[in-house]
């Protein structure tokens, strides 16, 4: 059983934008990139399909006194209590009540797992590795440092999120998870 860490997804960009840059050949084996495309406050984000493990369609979250916003509740997810993080208060934007398009993304990083709370899923799509392109330097900091690039969905540029560091954030904004 191989026990060597998993790639980070920096390090997944940067191999798929050097072979995208090493001519035709290259782009012809080019590796795709599994993407979850989530809305969030009217942006599409790309969560890795190696990180993001279920959509969670119908959760109900149970508040838990005491903790920080970010942290929206937990949910029991096959006998399991997962804690589901705010998206949304993550990327600093204002809490909402979930509705019924909102989602629910397990996602794994850093030894991390959790639930991403979202305002819809909009696609499960490959994403070409040549398509992500460095973090846009008209984003404001915070999400600088969660972006992983971007990549062009439907005609707009949809973000990248690194879900370790969605995570590290979740857990510097006092989430204990």
């Amino acid at each position: 059983m191989d026990h060597s860490p998993e790639p980070s997804l920096d390090e997944i960009l940067t191999a798929a934008r050097a072979r995208a840059y090493s001519g035709p050949a290259a782009l012809e084996e080019e590796e795709a990139l599994p993407m979850v495309v989530v809305t969030v406050g009217g942006q599409q984000f790309g969560l890795a399909g190696g990180p993001a493990k279920e959509i969670v369609a119908s959760a109900q979250i149970t508040p838990v006194p005491g903790t920080p916003p970010v942290i929206r509740g937990v949910i029991l997810l096959r006998g399991e209590i997962e804690a589901v993080v705010d998206l949304r208060s993550v990327l600093g934007l204002p809490p909402i009540e979930p509705d019924a398009g909102s989602r629910v993304v397990m996602v794994e990083g850093h030894a991390l797992r959790a639930g991403l709370l979202v305002d819809a899923v909009e696609d499960v799509t490959d994403v070409p590795g040549g398509a992500v392109m460095p973090a846009l330097a008209s984003f404001d900091d915070r999400l600088r440092r969660l972006s992983g690039g971007t990549f062009p969905y439907l005609g707009r540029d949809a973000v990248v999120l690194d879900v370790g560091r969605v995570l590290a954030e979740a857990l510097d904004a006092g989430g204990g998870l």
